[in-house]
């Protein structure tokens, strides 16, 4: 995984901070993880568990969004 490092860092922060969907440097957090994942469901050339990933994290921060 290209970004597992940026990723990690990412969720680390947003447990730190009691899940608020922090906003970094650029975007929110819930932006971040979003676009990481279908990122990663592109790369994987739509692996059945990275879609599940995906579709979970977009209905998560769906209200975040």
């Amino acid at each position: 995984m290209e970004n597992l490092e940026k990723i990690i860092q990412a969720i680390n922060v947003e447990i730190k901070h009691r899940y608020i969907d922090i906003h970094g440097k650029k975007q929110a957090f819930s932006s971040f993880i979003k676009k990481e994942a279908e990122n990663q469901y592109k790369v994987t050339k739509k692996n059945p568990r990275g879609a599940k990933i995906y579709e979970a994290l977009k209905h998560l921060y769906k209200s975040m969004a």
